[in-house]
């Protein structure tokens, strides 16, 4: 892979002081001779890089590019094929070299589109913020404690005095969920479910299911509408996205 790297191509990375850095590579890569490199002794490969932009926390970036990064499973490099994705870090470069030979433009976010801009804890944030302006006003208040804890079909609880608590479970575009296996939970008031899979008709099948019951499908119009609120997400959003 370090041999298909050429003059001019971008490479991003991130350390483990979870700063993020972003440059532009001068020359081609080349095996490195670990008498001949100050410092190498545990590098076999690498290149030039003309100048690096440091990102300090995940909200100089867009989404797109820090969700990449969240995956479990890496390999040394990788090349990134989606264009999106592309677009993305050409553009985040060309904003910290203050240089404009592409000059993309932002891409639009809308609602068919914003639930693949968000990461997989955005999403969960919003969903959270969705849930607390539909209950606050009945004395819940997330609880922080129960986002730690691993609970497979859960998220985390929203709790309140002499009331039952409400959680919700939460996927984007890579897994789907499976209503059914919250029937049976009759210990929440209410257990609200968002799937960024599922289409129209399956939320307008699965609404017409569970009503009634303790069971809330989230519909891709009701977030986002709780995204375009004055939030801090749509704030976030607004510096990579025309929405």
């Amino acid at each position: 892979m370090y041999q298909n790297i050429a003059d001019g191509d971008l490479v991003i990375m991130r350390l483990k002081n979870s700063h993020f850095y972003l440059g532009r590579v001068d020359g081609k890569a080349k095996y490195i001779q670990r008498f001949s490199v100050n410092g190498a002794n545990r590098l076999s490969w690498g290149c030039n890089v003309k100048e690096w932009f440091e990102f300090e926390n995940e909200e100089e970036l867009p989404s797109d590019i820090i969700g990449r990064f969240s995956q479990r499973y890496h390999s040394t490099i990788q090349r990134v094929a989606n264009n999106k994705l592309k677009i993305m870090i050409i553009a985040s470069y060309e904003r910290a070299s203050k240089t404009t030979e592409f000059n993309i433009p932002k891409p639009l976010l809308n609602q068919d589109n914003f639930v693949t801009s968000l990461n997989y804890m955005e999403l969960e944030d919003l969903v959270s913020q969705f849930i607390y302006e539909r209950h606050y006003k009945e004395g819940y208040i997330l609880l922080p404690s129960s986002c730690k804890i691993n609970k497979q079909n859960y998220e985390f609880s929203f709790v309140s005095v002499n009331r039952n608590p409400i959680t919700c479970q939460v996927k984007n575009q890579s897994d789907d969920i499976i209503p059914n296996e919250y029937n049976d939970e009759k210990s929440y008031d209410k257990i609200y479910l968002f799937s960024g899979k599922w289409k129209d008709e399956d939320i307008d099948k699965y609404r017409k299911e569970y009503v009634g019951t303790n069971i809330y499908i989230i519909s891709k119009e009701e977030l986002y509408n709780e995204l375009m609120k004055n939030s801090y997400l749509k704030a976030k959003l607004e510096k990579f996205y025309d929405i």
